[in-house]
């Protein structure tokens, strides 16, 4: 009882009567208007009004100490009444205080009825769906044609860069270095390059043999090419030497020292699905990347056991079948071959030809050919 008395006498030291109407209360250090509501008028929810009584108070939950605060109606047994007037967001200044519909008071404000037209449900199923509806009967039969979805690919020019020939590449010359002296160069950097003899000609390609392809399939041996890239000879640098300074136009992979420099443009190849296709017998001998490549898919590069001799030529497009002998039994698949995919003939020699897949539906291995005949060719 002491304790409480005390209390009380410490809070009517705090509040002041002003004509029996107004009163004002001192804040003391860590008092919010909250506490005070409820400390007060034992409601902590007329803060609010509390902080509309005293517009010098900017932040009512950090008031410093010391504050006097006004407070209306305090004699009576219930929370002051406060009025409000409503300013539209629209007229309100920087700087100013907000006003209580700011401050997410409630206002006697009529609320705009709903302007936005109700998006109506779709008058038609569209097509792509199958025709059903909920509880439809059961003894309706619905039909959905399911198949493979083939996007319309667009032709597009590419760069080829492996391919196969009979022997190995004879070169006008080499790549003997590179200015930041690394053992290749990537697009736009500049490299050194040896001619065999002075020679007007400024553009070359880039090529690397990188050995004969390893392939039980074929007897005589193509060897695999790489091509790396085009150049620019600019300017001689020690003609005694055939040395000159030239510029990487474009890189297909690293421009390596030691590799070979022939005549000619990048070849480039047109990619496109749609073409006929033709009757050849060719075997899949190997691929780009390595020498004992096995294993391929869409637009990877492939080679074949066949050339201009054995009727092939640049631009036909073929069927891949599986050479299924290597899997199952002779006896299962003799009549019914696989057909997995399609190639594209780009550059043929003698008796080898480069092609690229354009469409798979499986995984292409060395072994699969261009005829349903499974026997070896």
């Amino acid at each position: 009882m002491m304790k409480l008395f005390f209390v009380v006498v410490f809070l009517l030291s705090q509040i002041s009567l002003a004509d029996g109407v107004a009163k004002t209360y001192t804040t003391k250090k860590k008092e919010s208007l909250v506490e005070i509501s409820e400390m007060l008028f034992g409601d902590s929810q007329s803060w609010k009004k509390l902080w509309s009584l005293n517009k010098n108070i900017v932040n009512p939950y950090e008031i410093p100490p010391g504050t006097t605060i006004t407070i209306t109606d305090a004699t009576s047994d219930s929370p002051p009444s406060l009025g409000f007037s409503f300013n539209p967001i629209g007229q309100e200044k920087m700087g100013t205080m907000a006003s209580p519909d700011l401050l997410g008071y409630t206002l006697n404000v009529e609320i705009p009825p709903n302007s936005h037209e109700k998006a109506s449900a779709l008058d038609e199923i569209p097509e792509t769906l199958p025709h059903w509806r909920f509880r439809k009967d059961a003894s309706t039969l619905t039909k959905m044609q399911l198949g493979r979805v083939r996007p319309n690919i667009p032709e597009s020019i590419k760069n080829l860069d492996f391919f196969v020939t009979e022997n190995s590449t004879e070169g006008l010359g080499e790549v003997v270095g590179t200015e930041m002296n690394l053992n290749a160069a990537g697009e736009f950097q500049y490299i050194y390059v040896r001619l065999n003899k002075a020679s007007n000609e400024k553009f070359y390609i880039v090529v690397k043999d990188l050995g004969e392809v390893q392939s039980s399939f074929v007897s005589q041996k193509p060897m695999m090419v790489q091509i790396q890239g085009s150049i620019e000879v600019l300017e001689s640098v020690d003609v005694s030497k055939g040395i000159y300074r030239a510029l990487v136009k474009k890189a297909l992979g690293n421009v390596e020292v030691g590799a070979k420099l022939v005549m000619g443009r990048l070849p480039t190849y047109v990619f496109t699905v749609n073409d006929q296709l033709s009757a050849a017998r060719a075997t899949i001998i190997g691929g780009h990347f390595s020498t004992s490549r096995h294993l391929f898919g869409t637009e990877s590069v492939v080679f074949l056991d066949h050339g201009k001799k054995e009727g092939l030529a640049d631009g036909q497009m073929l069927p891949i079948y599986q050479f299924q002998r290597a899997k199952l039994d002779n006896n299962f698949v003799k009549e019914h071959p696989r057909l997995i995919g399609k190639l594209k003939v780009v550059k043929t020699t003698e008796h080898f030809s480069t092609a690229v897949i354009v469409d798979s539906i499986s995984e292409i291995e060395v072994g699969d050919g261009t005829s349903p005949d499974l026997k070896k060719n």
